[in-house]
């Protein structure tokens, strides 16, 4: 049964630059890893599970909140 291993590192800024009122820093970003493994039993069957680790700051550059999760998937093509 073939697999591949998967390491994706990911980051979104959604608003670039400074307020004008404060210039103070824009946040709201988001930082994340996600490691994961792919199986495939057979040509047209897939099973993916990834683990997610993320850190997101909101527009105030507020105290990041740091989340966690798994991620499942499956596919079969007809």
């Amino acid at each position: 049964m073939p697999s591949n291993k998967v390491f994706r590192v990911e980051y979104a800024d959604y608003n670039v630059g400074n307020f004008t009122e404060t210039n103070g820093n824009i946040g709201d970003d988001i930082w994340a890893i996600v490691p994961g493994l792919s199986l495939r039993f057979s040509k047209n069957t897939l099973l993916k599970l990834n683990y997610r680790r993320h850190w997101e700051k909101d527009i105030l550059n507020n105290p990041t909140v740091k989340t966690a999760g798994l991620q499942f998937g499956f596919a079969s093509y007809f």
